[in-house]
């Protein structure tokens, strides 16, 4: 099992992809900026692994990131 310590806590993950999406959040936690290259798509299934975690701190970070990219521009 792969092992990550996050949010002061040490979690085995199911897999290796679920590790590094809990990598991902955590890097987004710390910079959101460090997101930009990320899709949308992938920004849900972070957010996800963060519910399955009971991550809440990063799982509304990575919400509030996905609400920003998909609202409507201004015009």
């Amino acid at each position: 099992m792969a092992k990550i310590r996050i949010e002061g806590r040490t979690i085995e993950c199911s897999t290796v992809e679920v590790r590094n999406l809990l990598l991902a959040a955590k890097t987004i936690g710390e910079d959101a900026t460090a997101c930009r290259d990320i899709s949308i798509g992938r920004l849900m299934m972070i957010k996800d692994a963060c519910q399955m975690y009971s991550l809440g701190r990063l799982q509304r970070v990575i919400y509030r990131v996905i609400e920003g990219r998909s609202a409507p521009a201004p015009g």
